[in-house]
């Protein structure tokens, strides 16, 4: 019976035969697809071959590309099959019961899909940068027209004395600070006056002669009080487009079950403030482990259904997992 089978297979999903393919690969996943584009591959310059091979040995192969006009014809033929029902699969072209697909329909999988690869590879290029912050880019901008400049020393003191009996309050801003106010590039901190807080009068307004002397610099800064905040919203806009193209390549790989309850039960969203819990769900103690495994972290929880029957997933789309949360159900139900 197992030769019976095992022949089957080497006829049909030969891809099912190779060696050490992990228990989590989840037929519908673009791994899916490059490992049966290869196993194709493989089968049909010599049949048999991808049976006596590794997972990894095969991958190996799955960067190859054609070098001859014949080659890319049999290239052709290895990734049609996979790119279909990648395409069924995810509803891109409809199921046709005779199996009778037209050039169009493999012209269209092949679109959807390369589409697809590039924006799940665009978003893991945005998810693995740092964040840069208005204050990053201002400083970075700072740097190359003042390399050799300190530019966390205050250039511009503020005091205000309140109307009535108490101390003098106020503050200082660096090259930083006023570059990000939009104040240099424009040399705008010729005529910026101080605001009035209520009950105080700005009785100090006084900029660091150095400031006159570093102006001649300020025309070659990039930015512009508009163009940092326009950066920070184009930032802003690509990362929440990364986040929403690693959750669904998320959705996508999670197991029959799990996306049921997501798509049948009634849903709960949560986000957790007060500390860092990490995927087995021990809590993370103390602050310098809680800031570095907090940094870059984005997840929230999802609570599908009600009672005993109930499931709680944390989904990272930065690191592209999620994990069940039963520890979480429990802690509500306690009332904590």
């Amino acid at each position: 019976m197992e030769a019976t089978l095992h022949i089957l297979l080497a006829c049909v999903a030969p891809e099912f035969l190779v060696r050490g393919v992990p228990g989590d690969l989840r037929v519908g996943s673009p791994a899916w697809v490059a490992l049966r584009m290869t196993v194709g591959l493989l089968e049909e310059s010599a049949a048999g071959s991808s049976r006596v091979m590794t997972y990894a040995q095969v991958l190996d192969r799955a960067a190859l590309k054609p070098q001859t006009a014949a080659q890319a014809v049999l290239f052709h033929a290895a990734e049609t099959d996979p790119l279909l029902d990648w395409a069924t699969m995810h509803g891109v072209i409809a199921i046709r019961l005779d199996d009778h697909y037209t050039v169009d329909d493999v012209a269209v999988a092949a679109k959807q899909y390369n589409a697809y690869i590039e924006a799940t590879h665009q978003a893991t290029t945005v998810l693995s940068a740092p964040v840069k912050s208005r204050r990053a880019l201002a400083t970075a901008d700072l740097i190359k027209v003042l390399p050799k400049r300190d530019l966390t020393k205050p250039l511009h003191t503020v005091e205000y004395r309140p109307a009535w009996s108490l101390p003098t309050f106020g503050y200082q801003q660096s090259l930083v600070d006023l570059h990000m106010m939009g104040q240099l590039k424009d040399h705008t901190f010729k005529t910026h006056s101080a605001e009035t807080w209520l009950g105080t009068t700005p009785y100090k307004n006084q900029y660091d002669p150095e400031i006159l002397r570093l102006q001649p610099h300020f025309k070659g800064l990039k930015h512009s009080e508009q163009t940092l905040k326009q950066s920070i919203q184009d930032d802003t806009a690509r990362f929440r487009d990364a986040i929403s193209t690693g959750l669904k390549d998320i959705l996508s790989k999670m197991p029959y079950t799990d996306r049921q309850a997501l798509e049948n039960r009634e849903l709960t969203f949560y986000r957790v403030e007060t500390e860092s819990i990490n995927g087995a769900g021990t809590h993370i103690k103390g602050a310098d482990e809680q800031a570095a495994a907090v940094q870059g972290r984005y997840g929230f929880l999802i609570s599908a259904g009600r009672g005993k029957d109930a499931k709680c997933f944390e989904f990272l789309p930065m690191s592209g997992t999620y994990v069940e949360r039963p520890d979480f159900l429990a802690t509500l139900a306690r009332g904590e």
